[in-house]
């Protein structure tokens, strides 16, 4: 369980954690904060919330750390041709926006986070619907299929989000 997982992360680690629960009880959220936990959402939360939580405890640990203020956080990360902004929820290609749903942005991210890396659906469904999601794994399928129809020059022969046959997908950017 997350706290479970909290108190084996501050023994080994001293990272800035944010935890992301169902639990809306005051007992579980003090409990959270207690074994160090930095801050504590519930579910549903907004996105622009939780953006706004993590750049308020981005910058705590940059004080503490006393890192210089002027420097501000990765906000894009750019790969090849297409760049995508964290802060803006945005993707371009050569300048042009590509309209993303909000699964479509995180699973995009998460290449983005990890190129040329081979990333399995179970992976995939966990880090952009949770853990707690029942259903199909196809649904990673799916929307891979629809990201490509946006950011493929030819859909039926990707260049860019490409099949790792029997594990996933990957971002290729050796394109």
């Amino acid at each position: 369980d997350g706290i479970t997982c909290m108190t084996e992360l501050r023994r080994r680690h001293n990272l800035p954690v944010i935890l992301l629960t169902a639990k809306s009880e005051d007992t579980d959220k003090i409990l959270g904060l207690n074994v160090g936990a930095d801050d504590y959402v519930t579910k549903p939360f907004s996105p622009s919330e939780l953006v706004a939580r993590v750049d308020s405890l981005y910058r705590r640990v940059e004080l503490m750390s006393g890192a210089n203020r002027a420097q501000k956080p990765a906000e894009e990360i750019v790969l090849g041709e297409f760049a995508l902004n964290t802060r803006r929820r945005s993707l371009m290609r050569q300048g042009e926006n590509i309209e993303l749903t909000q699964v479509e942005f995180q699973i995009v991210e998460y290449f983005f986070t990890n190129p040329d890396t081979a990333l399995d659906r179970t992976d995939i469904l966990k880090r952009v619907w949770g853990d707690s999601y029942v259903g199909e794994e196809k649904i990673v399928d799916v929307n891979i299929r629809r990201l490509r129809m946006k950011i493929e020059k030819e859909p039926s022969s990707p260049e860019h989000l490409v099949t790792v046959w029997g594990m996933g997908y990957k971002w290729r950017t050796d394109v």
